[in-house]
């Protein structure tokens, strides 16, 4: 019987958005045709869900950051030293850690790579395929800054050229990184994050959810799900719930999401509470700290709000909400403003403006719960055609077909 081909998912950040598009692309993977292997940096709560798909998944013993993340930049204050400190990093830190990658690609005969994260996350890997020279794929989940950050920008291009085929989540990633790293275009494609939408159909609301946070039959409830971290902008959207309560003092809002270190920003957290205090908003906000239960929370969920303030290179929660009939509100910039096409399905307002989000939270809660019904179904064909599993992990699987000659 011929050997399938082993491909290697390798997966660093250990949370966020990655980390569930990995889980949900393996999970649809044809294993019959090949068989993957998955390491992640690190062993955490987010990460052990692999364990889950009786898929081999290795563990890097990397040591966790400590304190808030900031030790690093407060460590040495001076910007001038700060270009030595990357190539420190790049020449000693991350050697060091590609020669265990490259140990693990040698022993479990790896026949093809597939970084789950961007180029400047991938480093390590990469460098660590340099002598097995095995055909390798990028997929681009952010929209990196590059305008002051000449010495990444090196690095980030001339790694590039040593990858096979970049995949990006969006149109945005897409134009982004190839502009930026002169990607050529026939080694680039975009597919959209793989989702299990079998989670995600409209259905009655949670009772059980409803009473474990509060909620009541004729609260107006609207969710912020995403990890706390600043860009994500929550204190946009708890700034425009302060405009919005004035008018409707029943409304009810549900920040979602982690905060711990590594995946949120701790001390954003306590700013987020101290600002929802002191706008006097404590009966109005519930802070329910990270969820496994999506589908649950937008069950009780009439208005879903998307608020970052940099270009979001996708917004996996606001295609889960859009699945799920609810209508979302998005920043307009980056990919998730191509979500929303002509108003089909939500709202798009300039990011990090409370007053224009506050407007479009009003716009919505005077919708009719048929016309806000109506809103989602005209795009719903849209998201299907785009967001289907099947094709997208076709789309792939060719992909791997091409570069292993199969």
């Amino acid at each position: 019987m011929k050997r399938r081909p082993k491909i290697l998912y390798i997966q660093k950040p250990p949370g966020g958005g990655s980390v569930v598009a990995l889980y949900d692309m393996v999970k649809v993977l044809d294993k019959e045709k090949f068989e993957p292997v998955i390491l992640c940096y690190e062993l955490n709560r987010y990460t052990q869900v692999f364990n889950e798909l009786g898929v081999k998944t290795i563990f890097l013993n990397v040591k966790k950051k400590s304190g808030n993340g900031t030790a690093a930049k407060q460590k040495n204050p001076y910007r001038i030293f700060a270009p030595f400190r990357k190539l420190k990093r790049l020449i000693i830190d991350d050697r060091r850690k590609s020669r265990q990658i490259a140990s693990i690609i040698k022993e479990n005969k790896i026949d093809l790579i597939h970084h789950n994260n961007d180029i400047n996350e991938s480093r390590q890997a990469i460098l660590a395929n340099r002598k097995t020279r095995l055909p390798q794929i990028c997929h681009y989940r952010s929209l990196k800054p590059y305008q002051k950050d000449p010495f990444n920008y090196s690095v980030d291009y001339f790694m590039a050229k040593n990858v096979n085929h970049h995949i990006f989540i969006s149109h945005a990633v897409a134009k982004h990184f190839t502009k930026n790293l002169k990607i050529k275009k026939h080694k680039g494609v975009v597919i959209r994050d793989i989702i299990d939408v079998k989670k995600f159909k409209p259905q009655v609301r949670n009772v059980a959810i409803q009473l474990e946070l509060g909620l009541q039959d004729a609260d107006i409830i609207i969710s912020n799900i995403g990890r706390i971290s600043r860009w994500k902008g929550q204190h946009i959207f708890i700034k425009a719930l302060a405009e919005l309560v004035k008018e409707y003092p029943e409304v009810k809002a549900l920040v979602v999401g982690p905060s711990e270190p590594g995946v949120g920003d701790p001390i954003y957290f306590n700013e987020l509470q101290k600002l929802t205090e002191d706008l006097q908003l404590n009966h109005h906000v519930i802070f329910t700290g990270n969820r496994e239960d999506i589908p649950a929370i937008l069950s009780v969920t009439d208005i879903v709000v998307h608020s970052s303030i940099e270009p979001e290179p996708q917004g996996l929660v606001i295609v889960e909400a859009l699945f799920y009939g609810k209508p979302v509100i998005v920043s307009d910039a980056g990919g998730s403003a191509e979500l929303i096409v002509n108003n089909q399905g939500g709202l798009k307002v300039p990011p990090g403006n409370p007053s224009e989000l506050a407007k479009a939270m009003v716009q919505l809660i005077k919708c009719h719960l048929k016309e806000a019904v109506y809103l989602n179904a005209t795009n719903r064909p849209l998201i299907l055609s785009e967001f289907n599993p099947g094709r997208q992990i076709k789309s792939i699987e060719d992909i791997y077909t091409s570069l292993l000659n199969l």
